[in-house]
């Protein structure tokens, strides 16, 4: 009885030994698997920050060329505003010109020898439009050429 005892001992504590050797294994598996996770995620950083530097870079370089450009639309715009202004105060003089023109007084009729003694011919060009009636809420009357 001892020896069977002393037997099943040794093959207890070989397999705690196994036991506490497959763990120690899959512990070790365990730690080389996160520090090569650990080792992805710094190259994966190291390029995430390459990346927002360049971007950061892109952006500073767009602000600028933003910048530059407002102020070349602004430029722009004065020059238009003075070029407006100055085609504007051209053409005053020669607008007011125009306008003297059209209020002189009036002398005659060009049409003067169109009028006779007889309105026939007057009333027959009249009558050639054909007049229709339309009402506007029944009340107003106004004549619609068709």
């Amino acid at each position: 009885m001892f020896q069977a005892q002393a037997t099943t001992k040794p093959y207890s504590e070989f397999l705690r030994e196994n036991g506490k050797t497959s763990i120690i294994n899959a512990m070790e598996a365990n730690v080389r698997y996160l520090k090569s996770m650990l080792s992805n995620l710094k190259a994966s950083r190291a390029v995430s920050l390459l990346e927002l530097e360049r971007y950061k870079y892109l952006y500073q370089e767009e602000l600028s060329f933003r910048k530059s450009l407002q102020c070349y639309l602004n430029e722009s715009n004065k020059n238009l505003e003075t070029s407006r202004t100055k085609l504007h105060m051209e053409m005053q003089p020669s607008r007011s010109e125009v306008n003297a023109q059209n209020s002189r007084p009036f002398t005659g009729c060009s049409s003067a020898g169109y009028f006779d003694s007889n309105p026939e011919p007057r009333m027959q060009q009249q009558s050639q439009f054909n007049y229709k009636w339309r009402s506007n809420r029944g009340t107003d009357t106004q004549p619609c050429f068709y």
